[in-house]
């Protein structure tokens, strides 16, 4: 229950905190790795915390899924007013266009997001702090992202969307139909579900493998 959520502990609004949290359950379930994580937008980076700091203590990282995950940024609105500049004017068209469709859903959100309970609503403004106070900071390992194709101005510019700034080994990117506010909804989410899991079947496989070459 909302009410139950409310009373269980304080909302966490650092990322760090979130990480250290979640790690304690996973533990709890499972004490040692390979562990295989991910996460949705915010999520993303909270799971890209926890990959870290289990990489620090020496645990293996079967897989670190982002879906959607963009790098937070101290400047963001006027970087992105300088990329929306730099597009041609063909692409300043399909941008605006775009952008309207995902506008009005957007305000169906808002409105919806109004009659939330208040419990919910803290939830959503503990994560927005979190994120805009969070500093990444460099991940040992490899990053599979799935990335909607429909991008935003802040995924224009970049490939790699900046992730190749803080991980040391592959960013792997696997492009999805739709945009950000609906690659979670039919019937993208059942072409996202089935990628995801294609990615994990092979993550599982290539783990199997490793432990007859090297036991631990």
């Amino acid at each position: 229950p909302v009410s139950g959520m409310a009373a269980c502990r304080p909302f966490l609004k650092r990322v760090e905190e979130m990480a250290e949290l979640y790690l304690d359950h996973m533990r709890a379930t499972q004490s040692r790795g390979p562990y295989f994580l991910g996460g949705y937008s915010f999520g993303g980076l909270v799971a890209l915390e926890m990959a870290r700091r289990l990489r620090e203590t020496g645990e293996e990282i079967g897989l670190l899924t982002l879906v959607d995950t963009y790098l937070p940024g101290p400047k963001e609105n006027q970087s992105l007013i300088g990329r929306f500049l730099s597009l041609s004017i063909p692409q300043k068209w399909a941008y605006l266009k775009k952008r309207t469709v995902r506008y009005g859903r957007g305000i169906k959100r808002r409105i919806v997001a109004l009659y939330l309970p208040p419990a919910i609503k803290a939830v959503r403004e503990a994560c927005a702090t979190a994120e805009h106070q969070y500093q990444p900071k460099w991940y040992d390992g490899s990053v599979v992202i799935f990335r909607a194709s429909e991008k935003a101005l802040r995924g224009l510019d970049d490939p790699k969307g900046g992730w190749q700034k803080y991980v040391a080994g592959v960013v792997e990117i696997h492009d999805v139909d739709g945009d950000h506010g609906n690659i979670l909804n039919d019937p993208q989410v059942k072409l996202l579900a089935a990628q995801i899991r294609a990615r994990l079947e092979k993550a599982q496989a290539e783990v199997m493998e490793y432990a007859k070459v090297v036991p631990r």
